[in-house]
């Protein structure tokens, strides 16, 4: 029999019910009202303040404890499948965990009746995030659903854009990638709303550089060593304002377009058709390269013909959205086309792009794509003399609209459309 550390039930328990049951029993639940009831079980009610049984009078918010108080599993195998990770096998260590019951506490908000449940709602409803260095007995952490909408690690706490110089990865240090979801629904979708091109975002996911994540539905991209190993993970909600990278990431890897020859741009739309056949669907949890069983038909920057290693090109943005934003201008032909490489720097530090041209030397000319700001700015003076440096040609593009490509993208949809909605609008006219 495995067994689990303290520190992986401490990580099991910051999952709120409501993000497990959407993730993983959907078609057992139905919307009611603002929360959702069981289908087969209508006393079982779950919301964003928790879950609730009014059969047995007991609620928590949890899902640990959703699946241990409630459904009856083991201690080991609820840890387990929360996480989406195997038992440990081996020598007992002092921090383990056996499956025995009398290690485990339910949260100290648990309900037991009643009377109770509406207090223990509101109470939850108005709790404070914990801190991590906070010495309380509980780990839980308000869902981002609940009525405050503050999402784990949210902006506020965290740096949207890393301005300074980030540390090398620590050899030691692992990189800890979000699960996947079933799909790639919410993600699509998303990027989409961003005016992003379809068939750019199912290319992303094909070639395994997108997925969702299955918790929080998460856009997760991701960069790749020369081997095709994922060594950074970047994740942007599709919900709020919400950006993180990933624990464990190596700041000196990147989000990368490839550059594409012409046919493979021209093919793009057909190779992606049978991507959109199966919804943008992500593979399996386990498979740690991110392809799918169809890549072989896809474009991926190891697997594919369509793929110009050679190009001496590379365009600097910001964040993968602006980059795919740029790309997505180019294929829609609102600016002139761009067959070079596409970076995401995460920001504005230069180590991404200083690693990348340490394993591309056939580079030559840089185009700084930074935002229209104070940071973008000074990210091109630096770019500007690590170019010099090096003796690789740098130059800037500015967005002829806002401040940043995905800004530019969506103000000229939106005259597209408004130029649409005008010549229906005479050509309605002309037939009364």
């Amino acid at each position: 029999m495995g067994y689990v550390t303290q520190e992986m039930i401490a990580r099991a328990r910051e999952t709120h019910v409501l993000d497990y049951i959407l993730s993983c029993e959907a078609g057992s639940y139905k919307r009611v009202g603002r929360g959702y009831r069981h289908r087969e079980d209508s006393a079982l009610a779950v919301s964003d303040k928790g879950w609730y049984c009014h059969r047995k009078n007991k609620g928590n918010v949890t899902a640990l404890d959703y699946l241990v108080e409630l459904k009856g599993y083991g201690l080991v195998e609820a840890v387990c499948m929360i996480l989406g990770e195997q038992p440990i096998v081996g020598p007992h260590k002092t921090s383990k965990v056996s499956e025995s019951s009398e290690l485990y506490k339910p949260s100290s908000q648990a309900v037991t009746n009643n009377t109770s449940n509406q207090a223990f709602l509101n109470k939850y409803h108005n709790q404070a995030v914990v801190s991590k260095s906070s010495n309380h007995a509980t780990n839980i952490k308000p869902s981002n659903h609940a009525a405050t909408k503050k999402h784990p690690n949210h902006a506020a706490n965290q740096p949207s854009q890393a301005t300074n110089q980030p540390s090398i990865l620590p050899s030691n240090q692992t990189l800890t990638l979000p699960r996947r979801h079933k799909d790639n629904r919410r993600v699509i979708a998303y990027l989409q709303s961003r005016g992003i091109d379809r068939d750019l975002i199912l290319d992303c996911i094909n070639r395994g550089a997108l997925y969702e994540s299955a918790v929080y539905c998460n856009c997760v991209f991701l960069g790749k060593d020369k081997h095709g190993k994922t060594r950074f993970a970047a994740l942007r909600s599709t919900t709020s304002r919400f950006m993180h990278d990933a624990e464990g990431s190596d700041k000196r890897y990147g989000f990368i377009i490839p550059p594409y020859d012409s046919d493979a741009m021209l093919n793009l739309a057909n190779n992606s058709n049978s991507i959109s056949a199966n919804n943008g669907n992500s593979i399996g949890a386990n498979n740690n390269n991110g392809v799918s069983a169809n890549s072989s038909n896809c474009i991926g920057i190891n697997k594919s013909k369509g793929v110009s290693k050679s190009n001496n090109k590379v365009a600097l943005f910001e964040s993968p959205i602006e980059a795919l934003s740029h790309q997505t201008m180019c294929k829609q032909e609102y600016i002139p086309p761009f067959d070079g490489w596409r970076l995401s720097l995460g920001g504005t530090s230069t180590l991404v792009l200083e690693y990348f041209l340490e394993n591309n030397p056939q580079i030559t000319h840089c185009i700084v794509c930074t935002n229209n700001d104070e940071a973008g700015n000074m990210a091109m003076v630096r770019i500007m003399e690590l170019g010099d440096s090096l003796g690789i040609a740098v130059e800037r593009s500015l967005p002829a609209r806002g401040n940043d490509w995905n800004q530019a993208l969506q103000v000229v949809k939106a005259m597209e459309l408004a130029r649409q909605h005008t010549f229906s609008a005479k050509q309605h006219s002309v037939y009364l």
